[in-house]
């Protein structure tokens, strides 16, 4: 949940201009051990809520002498668990982060810190099996045709595809949970905008099979709609629910100070525009997003699990693999 990718800085004075007139108040960040925590976590929420380490199909590559790369390896967990249990398959791991090991891993399991603004250092046709994964709001929407195509350079012939994103094990996340609350819908469109305004496309999920049909390279091998999995958030789905909602709650900690930032931003662009207030229901006043403080927006994350269990939120997990086609 840390940033995994640059981002454009802002100049000395710019920087000293917008802190003041724009005075965003002190927020707390999450620190590199939560990050690393958070990531680690997560991996094994997914698996949990997935029930398997890798796709069935991918077992036959795996028992093989086959090379692996995941692109967004975050703490490396993935990888080092697939080069346990298939020890001749020689695995990669790629993030821009060094949250991985460095020593203590397996023999088969290498690391590399990269960013991907430009081609990835690995040959051509050298990868059986790749993962592009946990990506989707950390790859801006311009650069994913791109990725692809880096993507299919890298694999073999009928190399297979697997796209993964948001926080999940072989599972791209729809952002917007189902069955949701006035609070919950209000907060869930206003951080897509949020994610927008910054070039980020957390919906990437629905143009998923869109962005792998035009690459005249491959070819889908997973059902046209993708694997599916719904995964409650909320007390109400027992440990999985309520380890769902430990994750929303340290992701909403890790946006906090970068929303409340955006929001200020934006309010200072519009100038003295009417005030911006999303109407709820009766039982929930309006959200101000204009003026939210750091204690309003930690009042609406607590009506957002509140309503969660009461409208029985879950969430929609897919999954898409392609082929490479034989040349």
């Amino acid at each position: 949940m840390g940033n995994r990718l640059s981002r454009k800085r802002k100049s000395r004075r710019a920087r000293r201009k917008t802190e003041e007139t724009i005075k965003t108040p002190q927020v707390d960040r999450l620190t590199v051990d939560e990050q690393i925590q958070s990531m680690t976590d997560d991996y094994y929420y997914f698996k949990w809520a997935r029930g398997d380490l890798v796709p069935e199909w991918a077992k036959t590559t795996l028992n093989q002498s086959c090379s692996v790369l995941e692109i967004g390896c975050q703490t490396g967990c993935w990888c080092m668990e697939v080069a346990t249990e298939y020890p001749h398959a020689n695995l990669f791991g790629l993030d821009i982060n060094s949250y991985f090991p460095t020593t203590v891993k397996p023999v088969n399991c290498n690391f590399l810190q990269i960013d991907l603004d430009g081609p990835i250092q690995l040959p051509d046709a050298s990868m059986d099996y790749v993962r592009l994964s946990n990506m989707s709001i950390w790859i801006p929407q311009a650069k994913y045709e791109s990725i692809l195509q880096e993507c299919v350079r890298l694999l073999k012939s009928e190399g297979i595809f697997e796209w993964t994103a948001v926080l999940a094990d072989h599972a791209i996340q729809d952002f917007q949970p189902q069955r949701v609350g006035p609070v919950q819908e209000a907060m869930n469109q206003k951080m897509v905008s949020f994610y927008q305004s910054n070039h980020y496309n957390p919906l990437i999920a629905k143009d998923m099979q869109r962005l792998l049909c035009q690459n005249h390279h491959l070819t889908i091998i997973t059902p046209p709609n993708g694997a599916f999995i719904s995964v409650p958030v909320g007390d109400w789905g027992g440990k999985i629910g309520a380890a769902a909602a430990d994750r929303m709650s340290v992701y909403f900690k890790s946006i906090k100070a970068d929303f409340l930032d955006y929001l200020r931003q934006v309010h200072h662009s519009a100038g003295m525009a009417s005030p911006d207030a999303s109407p709820l229901s009766i039982a929930s006043p309006a959200i101000s997003w204009e003026t939210m403080t750091s204690e309003d927006y930690d009042r609406y994350c607590s009506i957002w699990f509140e309503e969660a269990n009461h409208y029985r939120t879950y969430t929609n997990l897919y999954a898409l693999s392609s082929m490479k086609s034989g040349s």
